[in-house]
C-alpha cells in the first residue's frame, strides 16, 4: 500500500505517540505508517523481560514474520518460556498487526538472532550466533566461543474456520423511517453452530467495528436494510480467518408480518427490500 512497517525496542509506557502498554523491560514495538507518515496501527509484543526485534520479513501469503531476541518467560504475546539467557523468538502477525502464533528456540546459554528471510513455502529462516552447547533446541555443541546458528521454522498448519452464511434476517419497520429492530439471538449459532474455539467480530459495511457480540435485539444503523461483515477466527491463531456478510432487511409490513426470507426477485410473501451493493474489502 506504499506505507512502511517500523520496528524497534520500547521500554515506554503509554505516552507521546505510543498508545499500547509495555509488557516487560523492552518490547518489540511495531508501527505501521502511511506514505505520508500517518500512523495506521501500532502494537507491542513481548513477555515479562527483554524482547528486541532484529528482522521483519514479508510473508508470501499475507502478514509479516518477525525475528527477535527474547529473554522473557510466558506472558502477554509470548506463549513459550525462554530456554537460556536469550533465545531466538519468531512470530507471525496479520496485516493489521494481530498475533498469529509464535515460537521460541534456543540453548542453555545465549542465542542472538541477526537476520532472517521467508522462503517461497512460507518457512522462516533465522540466522544469528550462539554460545550454547547441545541443549534445548540446539542439537550440536559449540565449536568456538560464538558460532553461527541457523534455524528454519515451518508455519503450523491451522484449519480455516468452517462457517455457514445465514439467510437474510427480516424485521418490520414500524415507524416507516427505514429502521427496524432485528432478533439476532440465534446469529452466532447460525454461523458457527456448536464450535467452541472460534471468535466472532462484527463490522459495518465499511468495516467500522461494531459491538462483539452483537446485542440480541439489534436496531439497524442504516435505512432500508444493512450489511454486516463478520470476521471469524480461531482462538490463538488470528491468521486462520474466514469472513462472511449477513444481510438485514427492513420490511414495511404493509401486508402483515414477514413470513419468510426474500428471494432474488425481490419478494417473498409480504417481504420487500432494497438491493444493497456489497463492497469487497478484506481484513487479514
Amino acid at each position: 500500500d506504499g506505507g512502511y512497517l517500523l520496528a524497534g525496542a520500547s521500554a515506554s509506557r503509554i505516552s507521546g505517540e505510543k498508545t499500547v502498554a509495555s509488557r516487560g523491560f523492552d518490547d518489540v514495538w511495531l508501527v505501521k505508517i502511511s506514505n505520508k507518515g500517518e500512523i495506521q496501527w501500532q502494537n507491542a509484543y513481548g513477555g515479562n523481560s527483554t524482547d528486541i526485534p532484529e528482522d521483519i520479513s514479508r510473508s508470501p501469503d499475507s502478514g509479516y514474520w518477525i525475528g527477535a531476541m527474547s529473554a522473557s518467560d510466558v506472558g502477554s504475546e509470548k506463549s513459550e518460556p525462554h530456554v537460556g539467557g536469550g533465545d531466538h523468538w519468531m512470530f507471525k502477525i496479520t496485516e493489521n498487526g494481530e498475533m498469529c502464533w509464535d515460537k521460541t528456540l534456543g540453548g542453555a546459554n545465549w542465542e542472538q538472532p541477526n537476520t532472517g528471510f521467508v522462503d517461497m513455502k512460507d518457512d522462516y529462516v533465522m540466522g544469528g550466533w550462539s554460545n550454547s552447547d547441545a541443549s534445548g533446541d540446539k542439537s550440536e555443541d559449540a565449536i568456538g566461543e560464538y558460532d553461527i546458528w541457523i534455524t528454519k521454522l515451518k508455519a503450523p498448519e491451522v484449519q480455516q474456520p468452517v462457517v455457514t452464511t445465514p439467510d437474510p434476517y427480516i424485521a418490520c419497520d414500524h415507524n416507516g423511517d427505514g429502521y427496524a429492530e432485528f432478533d439476532l439471538s440465534s446469529l452466532e449459532n447460525d454461523i458457527i453452530g456448536g464450535q467452541q474455539d472460534l471468535n466472532l467480530q462484527y463490522f459495518t459495511e465499511d468495516w467500522t467495528k461494531l459491538a462483539s457480540p452483537l446485542p440480541e435485539k439489534f436496531t439497524s444503523t442504516t435505512p432500508n436494510g444493512q450489511v454486516i461483515n463478520v470476521r471469524i477466527s480461531r482462538e490463538n491463531f488470528a491468521c486462520a480467518v474466514t469472513e462472511i456478510q449477513i444481510t438485514l432487511v427492513s420490511d414495511d409490513c404493509s401486508n402483515g408480518e414477514p413470513d419468510g426470507p426474500y428471494t432474488e426477485e425481490g419478494h417473498s410473501g409480504a417481504v420487500s427490500y432494497t438491493h444493497l451493493t456489497l463492497p469487497t474489502k478484506r481484513i487479514v
